[in-house]
């Protein structure tokens, strides 16, 4: 794979990733109006590198899980709720790849 398709592939999870967070975990809730569109952009490549150094769901919902309560000042949700986003997170980024090849 060459440097730029490499990039564009990159690219391509951070974009999936960032997407399934608002989507599907967006621990906010919408319930701040003014919320920029891309605030949880900035969690995106941390999400995909846990993904693509193989890490497994448990430690995707950790990182959910500290955001939340570390940088969101949000109490985490329920370990099956950042379980099941953690899986979906999984397949967005693994789906952005089949979709940038």
């Amino acid at each position: 794979m060459s440097r730029e398709a490499f990039r564009r592939a990159i690219a391509a999870k951070i974009r999936a990733a960032a997407a399934a967070l608002r989507s599907e975990w967006d621990p906010i809730g919408g319930a701040i109006k003014d919320l920029p569109a891309d605030e949880y952009e900035a969690y995106a490549p941390s999400v995909v590198g846990l993904i693509e150094r193989g890490a497994d769901d448990e430690e995707i919902a950790d990182l959910l899980a500290s955001i939340e309560l570390s940088q969101l000042g949000l109490a985490p949700r329920s370990r099956q709720q950042l379980l099941d986003v953690a899986r979906r997170l999984r397949v967005a980024v693994s789906e952005a790849l089949d979709n940038s090849a």
